[in-house]
C-alpha cells in the first residue's frame, strides 16, 4: 500500500510526463492564447512594425510573471 501512495505522488510531481505550453497559436496573424493567465497575446517580435492592437505582447506577459 506505502509503493502505491508513493508511485501516486510521483506521478503528480511529474505531471505525467505531459509538458505544457504556455502560449498557444490561436488564428492567423500572431495572436496566441497564454495559457496561465487566459489572456489573448500578441505573439510576433516587437521589432517587426506591426500594431499588437489592444492586445499585449506575449512576452511581456511571460516577463511580467516571472
Amino acid at each position: 500500500m506505502k509503493s502505491v501512495a508513493v508511485f501516486l505522488i510521483l506521478i503528480t510531481l511529474s505531471g505525467c510526463g505531459h509538458p505544457s505550453q504556455r502560449f498557444v497559436p490561436v488564428g492567423e496573424g500572431g495572436m496566441a492564447l497564454d495559457t496561465k493567465t487566459g489572456q489573448q497575446c500578441f505573439s510576433l517580435p516587437k521589432k517587426e512594425l506591426t500594431d499588437p492592437g489592444n492586445f499585449p505582447y506575449c512576452y511581456d506577459l511571460y516577463k511580467d510573471s516571472n
